[in-house]
């Protein structure tokens, strides 16, 4: 048996219910000072560990700016 729509739904272009209130983050941002040293922690850690970078072309240009690219994979 189908129902008729509600005077709720009709009224309605999505049938979801309304938020009254705003939600309030339950964290902090960071600072800039917090976000330059995560971005510099990040840095190191590529430095340190690399990156495997299959495609050719994107080796030499990579190596093209600047970027220490080994040859073998």
């Amino acid at each position: 048996m189908h129902r008729p729509p509600s005077r709720f739904t009709s009224r309605c272009a999505v049938n979801q219910p309304s938020v009254s209130w705003q939600i309030q983050p339950r964290f902090s941002l960071l600072d800039e000072t917090a976000c330059k040293r995560i971005h510099q922690a990040s840095l190191q850690i590529l430095a340190r560990t690399g990156v495997r970078v299959l495609e050719p072309q994107a080796r030499l240009l990579l190596k093209e700016a600047g970027a220490s690219v080994e040859d073998e994979l």
